[in-house]
């Protein structure tokens, strides 16, 4: 839910309540694209560690080991919105353990969007990576989760709200506890 790569990394990192996994290209700043002159550019992810009682109740380590998400630009008026597709799958490794789980979160973002305030609106189908931190106000049980589906959410700094919800969850922090 870059989730998806911003909600799956913007998403995870965002969506797991790092930072988001997937970040938002601007127009002006975009170079050419890999991927010919159809406007989708990559969206790389970073490794992100995340203390215990944050997400799950020991330290977890979040990598790619395959990241092929894209992204393009699909408006920019009124708001900048863009959609986000490609393979990924994340490794969620318990740092105090060792024990490790890696998911396919190769989901589709149809559309998210960045409104002024710094919040930003998730239309996604799954599977994506999706964390809600102890420490925000969500509509959602902390923790790390594999979520499958069709989803909508609103992602802020505060917290999260799924706002829509037609799908399957896993509790990945249950998978490597």
């Amino acid at each position: 839910m870059r989730l998806i790569r911003a909600l799956a990394i913007t998403a995870l990192t965002t969506a797991v309540g790092v930072t988001a996994v997937v970040g938002p290209a601007t127009a002006a700043g975009q170079q050419e694209s890999p991927y010919g002159d159809s406007g989708w550019f990559p969206t790389p992810s970073e490794p992100a560690e995340v203390p215990g009682g944050a997400l799950c109740a020991f330290p977890v380590r979040l990598e790619e080991p395959i990241d092929g998400v894209r992204g393009r630009v699909v408006a920019t008026e009124p708001e900048l919105q863009e959609e986000y597709v490609g393979p990924l799958t994340v490794k969620v490794t318990n740092l105090d353990t060792g024990m490790s789980a890696t998911v396919n979160a190769s989901g589709h973002a149809h559309v998210v969007t960045y409104h002024a305030d710094g919040s930003q609106t998730w239309d996604w189908s799954g599977p994506i990576v999706l964390g809600f931190r102890a420490d925000r106000v969500n509509n959602h049980a902390a923790g790390l989760y594999l979520i499958t589906g069709r989803y909508t959410a609103e992602l802020a700094a505060t917290g999260r709200t799924i706002t829509s919800a037609q799908g399957t969850e896993k509790d990945i922090c249950a998978m490597i506890a």
